[in-house]
């Protein structure tokens, strides 16, 4: 044979005998398939609701004797309550008839002054303007005397000292209008200190109208502080030109 003669492969030796074993053919040696596992979690964690531990706490059953405690606590605060509503209303209403008195003195001295002024006064304007300010104080005197009535008021018993305090500003009212008169500046001071005088009694009026609840009071108090304020700017804007 030639040394580069291609050998026959080599066959497994037959076994001799009646019957050879049969083989198994021979097996590929296969990697193993790879088998995902199951990823397991915790399962989510739940929160505790906040009234948990209330929940399964055991409730105390209130006693017939806490119960009426609890009772006659609310019967207590119950009857502080009303006797403090009584008290705030009763010192309302004391407020409202001290400021309708004081109102109403005021508007009388206020009269007053206008019927000694209207002989002085040498202004047409002054004089047309002072006869409207007598007929507004006579008409909201007279719905006043309605109104401190029905808040236990008689016109002719107001309080004594609201009575004497206008009196003592009435009086050093007059005072600087006689000197005015001495002076001959009487219409000029006249109409000075007359809207000085009646934007206070607006402020009263402005004063009640923010704490009283009486619907007939208010309406009546708003007339009264429209024809004030109408006859106010006429004794404002007076000019001593005009006669």
């Amino acid at each position: 044979m030639y040394p580069n003669q291609p050998q026959p492969p080599v066959q497994p030796p037959t076994p001799s005998g009646p019957n050879p074993p049969d083989y198994p053919p021979p097996v590929a040696s296969q990697p193993p398939a790879y088998s995902p596992q199951p990823v397991t979690s915790n399962p989510p964690v739940q929160p505790v609701p906040l009234d948990y531990l209330n929940q399964i706490a055991v409730q105390p059953q209130m006693n017939k004797s806490s119960k009426a405690k609890v009772i006659l606590l609310v019967a207590v605060v119950a009857v502080i309550l009303t006797l403090l509503l009584a008290l705030i209303l009763n010192l309302v209403n004391s407020s409202s008839g001290s400021s309708l008195e004081r109102l109403a003195v005021k508007l009388l001295a206020t009269e007053e002054v206008a019927d000694d002024a209207r002989r002085q006064l040498k202004s047409s304007q002054l004089r047309s303007a002072n006869s409207d300010l007598r007929v507004a104080l006579t008409n909201t005197s007279r719905d006043l005397n309605t109104a401190l009535a029905d808040n236990g008021v008689e016109a002719a018993k107001l309080d004594e000292k609201a009575v004497a305090a206008e009196a003592d500003v009435t009086a050093q009212l007059q005072s600087t209008l006689e000197d005015a008169r001495l002076n001959a500046v009487f219409d000029r001071t006249y109409a000075r200190e007359m809207a000085y005088r009646l934007a206070v009694l607006i402020n009263q009026i402005d004063q009640i109208l923010t704490s009283t609840r009486d619907d007939e009071l208010v309406n009546q108090l708003n007339r009264a502080k429209i024809d004030l304020t109408t006859v106010r700017e006429a004794f404002a804007n007076y000019s001593e030109t005009v006669y």
